[in-house]
């Protein structure tokens, strides 16, 4: 993992260094650093257009009661995806603007769908829940009853170790 990092910080930035310097020369500096300034400022506006577009979707699966899973997914690729778009250069632009268009966000959702199933199938990823049943971490879902304070509550009556000074 510390290798692919640090490929991605010191590759990435060569190509897009690479290809500023030749799109530059053969638009011009102006014109080039004028491209990376729109491409930014489209960026900014596709992720918060889209960003609000699947922040309404995770309400509207929140109301109807169903697990947005994928939606989170989804939101998480725009962020990355609105990141990337405003970072100057040419291939950040590409790769960010695939996180961000609906048609290509679909099917990095699926791909990374079908890499989670695989690596908990295999075991390399563990999934723990916030669900507990007696202390213990539990993968079945607990049923949630109307809780009160007498149900849940032990009363401790300190009093009598305070007074044996």
């Amino acid at each position: 993992m510390l290798l692919v990092l640090f490929l991605c910080f010191t590759i990435i930035p060569l190509i897009e260094i690479y290809l500023l310097v030749q799109v530059g020369q053969v638009i011009g500096t102006w014109d080039t650093v004028a491209l990376v300034i729109i491409s930014g400022l489209i960026g900014a506006y596709a992720a918060k257009t889209q960003g609000r577009n699947v922040l309404s979707q995770i309400e509207k699966q929140l109301r109807s009661g169903n697990e947005p899973s994928s939606i989170f997914i989804q939101a998480l690729l725009v962020f990355i995806g609105g990141i990337l778009m405003i970072t100057p250069g040419f291939l950040t632009d590409l790769i960010g603007m695939s996180f961000i268009l609906p048609i290509t966000r679909n099917l990095y959702v699926g791909l990374l769908q079908k890499l989670f199933q695989r690596g908990v199938s295999i075991g390399k990823i563990h999934v723990y829940t916030g669900n507990t049943t007696n202390g213990f971490y539990s993968d079945t879902p607990v049923k949630k009853a109307k809780r009160t304070l007498e149900k849940d509550a032990d009363v401790i009556d300190i009093s009598a170790y305070r007074n044996k000074d």
